[in-house]
């Protein structure tokens, strides 16, 4: 499985096994789905990566990973997506918000306030 218990080399397993499952934003992804395990911001995870890590903490990372591998929606694994500057809750009922549709309404908002 995984031979150390530090973040860093946690970090590097997810992202491996990310890549190898296509998952193009690989390293980000991996380390955002430790910092919603461990309910951190990315500046904590810097000052920490060779801190070892809670055997939960572990077993919970590497199943969203292997989620994720699955290609299930990181927004969807995470629980919350971010639209238009506002986190928004989500489950499996719920669209997944898209940054195309935050330029549609910037669009209609220029429309609208020149008229």
């Amino acid at each position: 499985m995984h031979k150390s218990n530090s973040i860093q080399s946690i970090l590097s397993l997810g992202a491996r096994e990310l890549k190898k499952n296509g998952i193009s934003n690989y390293q980000k992804e991996s380390e955002w789905l430790l910092l919603h395990i461990l309910q951190k911001k990315s500046s904590w995870l810097i000052l920490n990566k060779n801190k070892n890590l809670k055997d939960i903490h572990i077993t919970n990372f590497l199943d969203l990973i292997d989620r994720r591998s699955d290609h299930i929606p990181i927004q969807l694994l995470m629980g919350k997506a971010t639209f238009y500057g506002r986190d928004f809750l989500i489950n499996p009922d719920v669209f997944i918000p898209r940054p195309e549709s935050e330029l549609i309404i910037d669009i209609l908002k220029k429309k609208v306030f020149r008229h």
